[in-house]
């Protein structure tokens, strides 16, 4: 039997770390990415990595609400050797089922054999478990990582880090040539002024609700030209009661409010450069609600930026607030 690689390929990891890589930010809106282009890059990475002809590429991906795809995703499924592998979105735009088709199909092909070595983008801490039932099965699983400037991997989860056979990093030229910033921005519309610094000792503005304690609601289609959220990571999610403390040897407080200003600046001003006309009058419409796409790219960033996937309610309030302030300034 003739040997093969595989690849699969979390579509909200590769397109939330390359949209870091090129704008700063993981908002997918802010770029724009050629997805045959890129496909035919990787394609060709790991077939020179690992000296194996490419069986298919798996797509794993959110669809609509009931898990049917959208244009973008109907295009990708007909592009050659490409298995789109669809999840859906919950009420509030967050992906549900998508890591449990990858891990699914992850342990069903090693336990066939049908590939000697299975590539796998994503930097999902919860796959790791995935991997370890591929490896006692024979299978090499390897990471495929997007790159930052300095050639570090993007988002990636320590433990799945631990858990991967080796971890290859995409040139990062391949990223920058496949994914751009949109060509014009939207008419009418300037970058933000730098989002201010998080509230003095975390303290959470009592003049008004928080996004905590109210419903998400996605932006309308009109406004942001993706209609997929980027994937869900444990700091999303919100509970209640009181907050817990950022551990004193994982990151003092001052790190916190540089880490929220440079945040807020580089998600705010990507998301009015590529943004539609409506979106300051669907902000102002829904606040104290923050959008569910950009809340979770800032709770996202944030995690990513300060090395710390458990953010406190502390941190999250004064995030939160800090891109009220900032979209005020303007």
């Amino acid at each position: 039997m003739r040997a093969y690689c595989s690849l699969f390929v979390d579509a909200g990891y590769l397109m939330a770390a390359a949209s870091t890589r090129v704008t700063g930010t993981s908002l997918r809106s802010a770029t724009d990415m050629d997805v045959p282009g890129l496909l035919d890059d990787l394609q060709a990475r790991v077939q020179a990595d690992s000296g194996l002809p490419l069986l298919r590429i798996n797509w794993y991906d959110a669809g609509t609400k009931a898990g049917t795809p959208d244009q973008r995703q109907r295009e990708i499924a007909e592009l050659p050797r490409v298995k789109l592998r669809l999840g859906r979105l919950g009420h509030n735009g967050e992906q549900k089922g998508v890591d449990l088709k990858l891990a699914l199909d992850l342990i069903a092909q090693s336990r066939n054999r049908v590939a000697e070595v299975i590539y796998l983008i994503s930097g999902d801490d919860d796959l790791s478990e995935a991997v370890e039932a591929a490896q006692e099965l024979g299978v090499q699983v390897v990471a495929l990582v997007v790159p930052d400037e300095a050639g570090e991997a993007i988002a990636v989860s320590r433990h799945l880090r631990q858990t991967v056979d080796r971890m290859v990093t995409i040139d990062g030229a391949v990223i920058d040539d496949r994914v751009k910033r949109p060509a014009m921005p939207a008419a009418g519309l300037t970058a933000l002024p730098q989002a201010p610094s998080a509230i003095p000792n975390q303290q959470v503005s009592t003049t008004r609700p928080t996004p905590l304690v109210m419903p998400l609601r996605p932006l309308g289609g009109s406004v942001l030209r993706l209609p997929v959220p980027p994937r869900s990571v444990p700091a999303y999610a919100t509970s209640t009661g009181t907050g817990r403390h950022w551990p004193g040897s994982v990151v003092d407080e001052a790190e916190v409010d540089d880490a929220i200003r440079f945040v807020v600046e580089k998600v705010v001003q990507n998301l009015w450069r590529t943004a539609g006309p409506g979106l300051r009058a669907e902000l102002d419409r829904d606040r104290p609600n923050i959008p569910a796409e950009i809340d979770r790219t800032l709770l996202n960033d944030l995690s990513n930026k300060v090395g710390h996937y458990d953010l406190p309610q502390p941190a999250r309030f004064a995030l939160r607030d800090a891109f009220w302030e900032s979209v005020d300034k303007q």
